[in-house]
């Protein structure tokens, strides 16, 4: 894997277990102690290793007619992500998303795709912090898939600070 330079990042808004960072919609870096019975990887590598389970998310996300124009567009250029499996009664506890955009010289849209999956009885805690350091003209057109399996637990946060 090619290595990720981070810009200086905001301050965390929760002290979560694990950290991922995603800069300009690209791969993310993953920092922490990861649970057992916790797969975090990029969507890219997720893509080429993992099963059926990620394979039956993303073929159930409509993508035809106008309304689903945005979800259409990340699904062509299905590349950059996450994908977080939390395997069948394991708790793993927060995790934090900071989303954090740079400026490039010239705007650019980065079409990034969360895929989680939470098995029977699994839980987690999930919050996203988007934040810039910076002035940028940049869009995100982000892409958020979950499936939860019986009697698991999922909380979602999103914060939005530019």
């Amino acid at each position: 894997p090619k290595a990720i330079s981070i810009p200086r990042q905001p301050d965390p808004i929760v002290n979560a277990g694990i950290r991922i960072t995603f800069v300009d919609g690209g791969d993310p870096v993953i920092e922490g102690d990861i649970p057992d019975g916790v797969r975090l990887q990029s969507l890219e590598q997720a893509l080429t290793e993992s099963g059926v389970e990620l394979r039956a998310l993303l073929q159930g996300l409509a993508i035809s007619g106008g309304a689903e124009a945005m979800a259409a567009l990340n699904t062509a250029s299905l590349r950059h992500g996450l994908f977080l499996h939390v395997a069948a009664g394991i708790p793993a506890g927060d995790v934090l998303v900071q989303w954090m955009s740079t400026e490039q010289g010239s705007a650019y849209l980065a079409n990034t795709r969360l895929c989680i999956v939470l098995e029977h009885g699994a839980n987690l805690n999930l919050v996203e912090q988007f934040e810039s350091v910076e002035a940028v003209t940049s869009q995100a057109n982000l892409v958020t898939q979950i499936r939860l399996g019986a009697e698991s637990r999922m909380n979602h946060v999103r914060l939005v600070h530019f």
